[in-house]
């Protein structure tokens, strides 16, 4: 099997280009690296610096209490040396009061003296308290000069050590590169030959996998298509079934007091998937304000209005494939709707004949009929144990809420209604015509 040069190629451009990725990874990851130590080294400035500035804060707020405190020192000593000079003016006062041969030369002496040695004092105090604060200033200013000197020089030990740890930094990316470049190129030399032949057993694989899947595949055709000509065959067999049963029931259940002509009924079943009638009303030349037994066994003229059979219709119904219901109308205005159920099943006798299926609606006439799935068959003599009025005509599947009735009287007779389809027309309306009919479902 020849080798496809091309994807070898191509297999080691993506060699290539992995070794590149791996270095580009390595690359942006040393520069992560050393981006976050200059941040971490901005961080250590920035907190350094806030330590300063915060000490020397702190410092000044203390200077300024101490200042504070002097100040309040120097009122509290003037207004002690005032009280004690108003005091001791007035002792004196009160001195010269009992020794007024006191000359006033001398009080006045006296008093000079007095206002002096106040004076000195108050000048010694300040002087000394300003003597205090120039210290306290140069202090303050020799603390800060020591602090900034220290600042400086922690800023330059850690700048020299981050130089020196990103200069080690640079020499081991410079050797992790040249390391990753020697084995890219080991890989690549010594892998190249193995990564041929591995693409050859792959190729040889997928060739095998190939043929495999082929013949699984043509297999699987051939059992789908033998399945689908069995089940085509049952479903034609079952056709051919009903078709049969359909003709045997025609054959050997006759209606009273009419009969069928066989010959026509043959024929309509013959045709493939037509409909056929169960029940017609065109012209109310037949009667169908009948009994249970004539709903039972049928009656009326297949070429004209007719009913074809309780027992018939639950055989056909029950037995055999699964039918369908048509119902088709018209008003006399000769306007046509239909209702179509895609499921139809009537029970048997013991049943009371009632409609136990009743499958999904279409049409256009609306679904009437959904209101009497359920309901027992009812004639004017057996009622089936519901409360029916004998007078509503023929028999039909009551319900207590009617909502259709195909075979009530043609003509609406002392106020009771015709042949109606309550969702078209409403149920006071008599149809012109009404026909229902069943086939076997596709």
């Amino acid at each position: 099997y020849s080798v496809d040069e091309s994807r070898i190629l191509r297999l080691v451009d993506n060699v290539s280009s992995e070794s590149k990725e791996f270095l580009q990874a390595g690359l942006m990851e040393l520069q992560k690296r050393q981006d976050l130590q200059e941040e971490n080294m901005g961080n250590l400035i920035e907190t350094v610096t806030l330590k300063v500035q915060k000490s020397m804060e702190e410092n000044l707020r203390g200077l300024e209490k101490r200042f504070d405190d002097q100040e309040m020192l120097v009122t509290n000593i003037v207004e002690v040396v005032t009280m004690n000079t108003k005091k001791y003016m007035e002792e004196i006062k009160e001195e010269l009061g009992k020794r007024q041969e006191l000359g006033v030369d001398r009080f006045v002496q006296l008093i000079e003296n007095i206002s002096l040695n106040t004076k000195d004092l108050l000048e010694s105090g300040f002087s000394d308290l300003k003597n205090r604060q120039d210290d306290q200033e140069e202090k303050l200013a020799s603390i800060m000069q020591e602090v900034k000197i220290q600042t400086q020089q922690s800023m330059a030990a850690n700048m020299a050590e981050l130089e020196k740890r990103l200069d080690n930094q640079d020499v081991q990316v410079a050797s992790l590169i040249d390391s990753l470049r020697k084995d890219s190129q080991k890989y690549m030399d010594g892998g190249f030959e193995e990564i041929r032949q591995r693409l050859l057993d792959q190729e040889g694989r997928v060739v095998l996998t190939l043929q495999n899947a082929t013949e699984e595949a043509q297999k699987l055709m051939d059992a789908s298509l033998e399945g689908v000509k069995q089940r085509f065959n049952k479903v034609e067999e079952s056709q051919n079934t009903q078709h049969d049963l359909s003709l045997q029931i025609l054959k050997y259940t006759t209606p009273k007091p009419y009969s069928f002509k066989e010959t026509a009924d043959i024929i309509s079943l013959n045709q493939h998937r037509e409909w056929m009638t169960i029940s017609r009303r065109l012209d109310g030349s037949v009667a169908f304000d009948l009994g249970w037994e004539d709903y039972k066994t049928g009656f009326g003229n297949p070429n004209g209005e007719f009913f074809l059979g309780l027992e018939k219709l639950h055989a056909l119904t029950t037995y055999g494939a699964t039918q369908e219901l048509l119902v088709v109308l018209k008003d006399h205005q000769n306007q046509t709707r239909y209702a179509k159920y895609d499921i139809f099943r009537v029970g048997s006798e013991l049943e009371n004949y009632a409609i136990l299926e009743l499958g999904y609606y279409s049409g256009d006439a609306g679904d009437s009929l959904r209101y009497h799935a359920g309901a027992s068959f009812v004639t004017k003599d057996n009622n089936n144990g519901g409360n029916f009025p004998a007078e509503r005509g023929g028999g039909w599947w009551r319900s207590v809420q009617s909502m259709c009735d195909l075979h009530s009287y043609y003509e609406p007779v002392d106020n009771v209604y015709g042949i109606f389809w309550g969702t078209w027309n409403g149920w006071k309306y008599t149809l012109k015509s009404a026909e229902m009919m069943i086939r076997s479902k596709a």
